[in-house]
């Protein structure tokens, strides 16, 4: 059977609160064995009504600090 959670929260509004927040959402689900998790859409970018502050919050695909994320929470897998 496959386990799968939708998460509902207001995104933090700095990357590495949102980061940290979301470390923690894919914590919990890695202990209730969910196989799949959903985040509101645009939920690592975050929600900005000024353009300056999407900028400073925002990550670029090709960027090594996109990669340092994508490592730090690799070790969430998929299990069936």
């Amino acid at each position: 059977m496959v386990r799968v959670a939708a998460y509902q929260s207001h995104a933090k509004s700095t990357l590495e609160a949102r980061q940290k927040q979301i470390h923690e959402a894919l914590s919990r689900a890695d202990e209730e064995r969910v196989d799949f998790i959903c985040f509101p859409e645009g939920f690592l970018t975050g929600y900005y009504a000024e353009k300056e502050l999407a900028k400073i919050n925002s990550l670029e695909v090709s960027e090594d600090l996109f990669q340092q994320w994508l490592d730090a929470i690799g070790h969430y897998h998929y299990r069936l």
